[in-house]
């Protein structure tokens, strides 16, 4: 049996931690546009937009 130390562990950070981190994203690199064609459905996010 493998000891304690060879086990993969999962940490999640904490809220604080994760709002701090999108507080200094710069939204405007990561974003795009999408072009959807007439009568094509785009699912984001499980919204859908039509």
């Amino acid at each position: 049996m493998a000891d304690k130390s060879d086990r993969h562990w999962c940490v999640i950070a904490r809220n604080s931690t994760i709002r701090r981190m999108l507080l200094h994203l710069d939204y405007q690199q990561y974003s795009f546009e999408i072009e959807a064609l007439p009568g094509e459905t785009i699912a984001t996010d499980g919204k859908v937009l039509r």
